[in-house]
């Protein structure tokens, strides 16, 4: 048993994102609170990119939001279509069918064709957003209820970790980023990656078109609720594509958008992921361990091989293998601040 809990916390050392436990924020003593943010710091100066545990989302609503926006995506195309509002030029949000949108482009790269996703949208419900308010399919029912539960929750837990972010910038006080998001204009967007039927056909095919393009996010931060694995982020130092463990449905996946990199001065960093097509041997937590191992990894630690054989056996016997060529869904909360924000460098963070 000790045995087991030993390779356990070294799969997290072992591992190219570092993992947060949120509860020693929110429950943790001053002592605990300070060093976690110390942490964090380094995380977002190096990553950009971590993964947070015990964040205290009720697994109810995680749940009922999923089953949700499944039943959703599992309608016809043309019963899709007739019963959402429809993402325009006028109203950026509600549903994009699959190629309606291609990442890559807002990096002046040119796509022969959209990403292969499809997505549904709403942005905030407070009208002091001056953002148009939410629209919702009609169908399924209580689609409503449950997507904007789970949007709900997702402001809290953005909040929390905007608290945290205050403390690990040494800013004056945990509230300071309220200030700028009180009447914020955060967006939810639902996700979803059709089945691969063939994985080398696909491949062919749509060389110019992964499942979502090379991409950083443009807000402050965003939340991440991933289905299976796929998502890749750039290893800053070596130039390569490294994958982002995916663990299960109740941890997130948090990272940086541009404008708190612009925000911080640069400290934090914004980083380039996208989604992939999945090779058919794919397996999830030896992937991720090889090309870490094999690659410049983030902090430069030596990771041995025989520790990575042992992690690797008692992870997979753990963790179920999703099917490299099945359909993949995640919902992702973009935090966006007020219409009417002021934003400059943090005078603090000059000086850290």
């Amino acid at each position: 048993m000790v045995k087991s809990l030993l390779v356990l916390v070294a799969i997290i050392k072992i591992n190219a994102f570092p993992i947060v436990d949120l509860s020693e924020f929110t429950k943790g003593s001053r002592e605990q609170q300070n060093a976690l943010a110390r942490k964090l710091d380094t995380y977002c100066r190096e990553i950009g990119f971590f993964v947070i545990v015990n964040h205290d989302v009720s697994e109810k609503i995680i749940r009922r939001a999923w089953i949700a926006i499944e039943k959703y995506f599992n309608q016809a195309n043309e019963i899709k279509i007739k019963n959402s509002p429809l993402m325009t030029d006028d109203y950026p949000y509600g549903y994009s069918a699959i190629g309606g949108e291609s990442l890559a482009a807002g990096y002046g790269k040119q796509a022969h064709q959209g990403d292969l996703k499809e997505m549904f949208a709403t942005g905030p419900y407070d009208p002091r957003s001056g953002v148009v308010a939410p629209k919702y399919p009609k169908t399924p029912k209580k689609f409503q209820k449950a997507w904007h539960d789970y949007y709900v929750a997702m402001e809290k837990l953005s909040a929390t970790l905007l608290r945290l972010f205050a403390r690990a910038l040494n800013l004056p006080n945990d509230d300071w980023f309220v200030q700028f998001s009180d009447k914020h204009a955060c967006a939810l967007r639902a996700l979803n990656y059709p089945p691969q039927t063939d994985y080398h056909t696909a491949i062919k095919k749509n060389q110019s078109a992964p499942r979502a393009s090379a991409h950083t996010d443009y807000g402050s931060l965003t939340i991440l609720k991933s289905g299976g694995p796929g998502l890749q982020v750039m290893n800053r130092s070596s130039q390569q594509w490294v994958d982002v463990p995916f663990l299960d449905q109740s941890h997130f996946v948090i990272n940086l958008g541009d404008l708190m990199n612009r925000w911080t001065n640069d400290r934090w960093v914004s980083t380039l992921h996208r989604v992939i097509f999945l090779p058919p041997h794919f397996k999830p937590s030896k992937l991720a361990i090889e090309n870490d191992l094999s690659t410049k990894n983030w902090f430069d630690h030596l990771r041995p091989k025989a520790i990575a054989s042992r992690i690797q056996k008692l992870y997979t016997t753990l963790k179920p293998r999703p099917k490299p060529n099945s359909r993949r869904q995640s919902l992702a909360f973009f935090h966006n601040l007020n219409h009417d924000a002021n934003v400059s460098a943090i005078e603090t963070v000059l000086n850290l």
